[in-house]
């Protein structure tokens, strides 16, 4: 873990009344359009994939945005947009962006594949995650998003992982939402992706409003053994694994706990981007205003937007979203106290 680079973040973000001209991480859905109706995702109600930003429109928002540390492109499923090579290539060159991560269900190793190296071709200096979504073994992951869906992410990361070797910027990851149907053989399921893909399964909690409301979060104590189990089945330096053990008890605490755990940093540090151009500073509140009508400056610096983070920084809501939890613990200067007493 390079310690340089987090103390310097720390040191320029890290109290919570700091707001930067422009937010240095950006969550920008790019697509409401899916191929699956998986169970435990609620992204029918974002809307109509035909009101989705046109490229032209997401060129005028990247024009005023600012320098982005870290972009997510999600959706929907982002490999959708035909456009997403030029997508990616806005935000490098307008925003300076280095890193970029794409979610994707793995649906067609083809077009994925080619479009991956596409971008890279198009933004040599980037770094590129593609973050392939893996519910669970076989029966598990096919009957949480559809049959034969788990084959299809297999021949995906399987070609992605070759191609690492000669595309030096990509990197290959997976990702798990964890719920009540899955959670138990989630850490069999990391031991095999680093066994067989040298690289690590990332997790989110479900959250929401899912298509199935039998999927729910697991029990407090299982939540908690399955996210140390998955922390576990990777090889990490000291310091990622005191910050693992961090970052394991804010989240859970954040699931059962009716209490913003560290200060949010939703609307100062970090913002949402919905496919429709709503601007967000979290994803449970209001819109500050939208794209269409308004630049993401005049967005950024509106007197709502100002209110409502000054609302969010003192505590006045709460939630259990693991990204923003993630990004809050990351910019959060008592950080390094908090891993020092987890050392002791």
């Amino acid at each position: 873990m390079n310690i340089m680079k987090p103390l310097w973040r720390l040191i320029k973000y890290g109290i919570a009344g700091v707001r930067p001209a422009s937010p240095p991480v950006v969550i920008f859905t790019i697509t409401t359009r899916c191929n699956m109706a998986c169970r435990h995702c609620g992204d029918d109600v974002w809307g109509n994939p035909k009101n989705d930003l046109t490229l032209d429109e997401i060129a005028r928002f990247s024009a005023t945005l600012g320098t982005v540390e870290s972009l997510a492109l999600g959706g929907g499923e982002p490999f959708l947009r035909k456009d997403l090579v030029e997508i990616c290539r806005l935000f490098t060159v307008n925003n300076h962006v280095t890193a970029i991560s794409i979610p994707s269900n793995g649906f067609a190793p083809d077009s994925i594949c080619s479009t991956v190296s596409s971008i890279l071709a198009a933004c040599p200096d980037l770094h590129l995650n593609i973050m392939l979504s893996l519910d669970g073994f076989q029966e598990t992951h096919d009957l949480i998003r559809t049959p034969g869906s788990f084959e299809k992410v297999m021949e995906t990361s399987q070609r992605l992982k070759a191609m690492e070797a000669e595309l030096p910027g990509l990197t290959l990851t997976f990702n798990a939402t964890i719920n009540n149907v899955n959670w138990k053989e989630l850490p069999s399921l990391a031991r095999f992706v680093l066994d067989t893909f040298q690289t690590r399964l990332e997790f989110n909690i479900i959250t929401g409003n899912p298509r199935d409301v039998a999927l729910a979060i697991p029990e407090r104590m299982d939540l908690e053994k399955t996210i140390e189990a998955l922390q576990g089945r990777t090889n990490k330096s000291l310091l990622r694994r005191i910050y693992d053990k961090v970052y394991r008890d804010t989240l859970v605490q954040s699931n059962f706990t009716a209490r913003q755990i560290v200060p949010c940093r939703a609307g100062s540090i970090a913002c949402m981007v919905d496919a429709n151009g709503d601007v967000r500073a979290c994803p449970l509140l209001p819109p500050l205003g939208n794209l269409r009508t308004s630049s993401f400056e005049e967005i950024w610096n509106s007197r709502k937007a100002l209110l409502q983070c000054q609302s969010i920084s003192h505590g006045d809501c709460y939630c259990n979203n693991d990204c923003f939890t993630r990004i809050s613990l990351m910019y959060y200067w008592k950080l390094p106290f908090l891993m020092l007493k987890k050392l002791r």
